[in-house]
């Protein structure tokens, strides 16, 4: 593939992986489901994502103009490196789920989504309204007349959903973290070279 080629491909992705968190559900899936109601929440997305964008867009600059080739870098390729940081992000996080939280989520933050994938893995885009709501508050949770939802982007919780559905929702998360590392050092290798995304992967190894 020729540069140009690449580089909108990525920038592509990038448009999608912002957008398409943002975007309504359309009334007719899932319908007589009108689905959960994001739009209040979208100002806090937004925020939050300047923050990393501008965080990234400030790092990669220090990298690039910081003088990497000083390091001895090992013999072994970057590639190994990569996969075994991977192995590593997914076999603690897998071990921490399993003998610290043994597969329950700890946060009301993962509550809320594991309730969101669970309404997903089921069929529906909300939960039907309990009829006394009263008594079934949960943090990070709305419960309106069009149903029962997580106040969260729905990405996270679709993509618990599927580890649902195999019965390994708690696997999820390590293998999102070990993927993490991989395309962390392909979007920095893309932008910034291998020597820098290198030292970007094993931060995030270090960080997850």
């Amino acid at each position: 593939m020729t540069a140009p080629l690449v580089r909108a491909l990525w920038v592509g992705i990038g448009i999608a992986l912002v957008a398409l968190p943002l975007l309504p559900i359309p009334t007719w899936v899932g319908a007589p489901d009108r689905g959960p109601n994001w739009g209040d929440h979208i100002s806090l997305w937004s925020i939050g994502l300047v923050v990393v964008l501008v965080g990234a867009v400030v790092a990669g600059r220090i990298g690039v103009h910081a003088k990497w080739r000083a390091i001895r870098w090992p013999t072994v390729g970057h590639r190994t490196i990569v996969l075994g940081l991977s192995a590593m992000v997914l076999v603690v996080s897998a071990l921490a789920m399993q003998h610290a939280f043994a597969g329950n989520p700890h946060l009301t933050d993962e509550v809320a989504q594991l309730f969101q994938a669970r309404v997903f893995a089921s069929g529906r885009l909300a939960a039907p309204p309990p009829v006394s709501p009263e008594f079934f508050l949960i943090a990070q949770t709305t419960v309106t007349e069009a149903g029962w939802v997580s106040q969260y982007p729905p990405g996270q919780a679709a993509l618990l959903a599927v580890g649902i559905l195999v019965s390994l929702e708690w696997l999820v998360n390590p293998l999102l973290g070990a993927l993490g590392v991989g395309l962390v050092y392909v979007v920095t290798r893309s932008v910034y070279g291998s020597r820098v995304a290198l030292v970007a992967a094993t931060l995030w190894t270090m960080s997850a």
